[in-house]
């Protein structure tokens, strides 16, 4: 089972890198796209570098985000379909493209736990 993120998530959070230019190779960018629950806000959207070690900086964006509209409880990012689960514990420390994010775009929703 996913570890939940206020167990297992560093005191401080990772730097996000900064955004690659506009006229990056698409084949090396991800477009992150965060669903937050219910009534807490629109959609985050964030690219990164696929093979960037970015997966603990897109749950610390979300972190932030739920944070600023006072959720402070534990959550997961999942996709749709093939299901996977991103967290704290097995995932922050691997670039996408290692966590199996592999597609061009990516839609994630946030699980409150």
């Amino acid at each position: 089972p996913p570890v939940p993120m206020d167990v297992a998530a560093p005191a401080e959070s990772p730097e996000l890198p900064p955004e690659p230019p506009l006229d990056a190779a698409a084949d090396d960018v991800i477009d992150c796209r965060v669903r937050l629950p219910r009534g807490l806000g629109a959609p985050l959207r964030r690219r990164f570098l696929r093979r960037e070690h970015a997966v603990g900086a897109l749950l610390a964006l979300a972190r932030g985000a739920l944070a600023e509209r006072g959720e402070a409880r534990a959550f997961r990012l999942v996709t749709a379909f093939p299901r996977r689960e991103l967290t704290w514990g097995a995932h922050a420390q691997l670039s996408f493209a290692d966590a199996g994010c592999d597609l061009a775009q990516e839609s994630f929703l946030v699980e409150l736990l």
